[in-house]
């Protein structure tokens, strides 16, 4: 049904319903999960600032692309996987993936805020189903 899943992935637990409603998904139909981590300015951290800042990156990089590999190869085993890292803001960066990937579902875990945390904060995954020119299922936060 689905050749390619896209699912979005953080550092925390809090994507962790998605990636294995994605990873079923991607079981059932023989299709390729695609797992993305979209890093922000956030995700450097400054407290000791050399001259350049693309140690620092690499560093963000390399935390992000082991929990990753960790967390597949968790849930994921046997599912044809692929990780990509991109940088920018999160949810403008999964549309723009989902596109370039080919991906044909995005799977995003959603998560209980207050009203005024939606309305302060935004929601990434309401920004996701709005610009999403494909079918966008949300996973409740387990």
């Amino acid at each position: 049904m689905f050749s390619k899943i896209l699912v979005p992935v953080d550092l925390e637990d809090s994507s962790r319903a998605g990636v294995e409603t994605a990873v079923a998904l991607a079981r059932e139909s023989s299709g390729t999960l695609l797992a993305v981590h979209v890093m922000t300015s956030g995700a450097i951290d400054v407290t000791d600032v050399p001259h350049e800042a693309k140690p620092l990156r690499a560093q963000a990089e390399q935390k992000a692309k082991t929990r990753i590999t960790d967390l597949l190869d968790e849930v994921a085993e046997g599912v044809n996987s692929e990780m990509h890292l991109f940088f920018g803001d999160p949810s403008e960066e999964i549309v723009r993936a989902a596109s370039a990937l080919g991906a044909d579902l995005i799977v995003v875990t959603v998560k209980n805020r207050s009203r005024l945390g939606k309305l302060l904060m935004g929601s990434q995954s309401q920004e996701i189903i709005l610009t999403s020119g494909i079918p966008v299922l949300c996973v409740p936060k387990a």
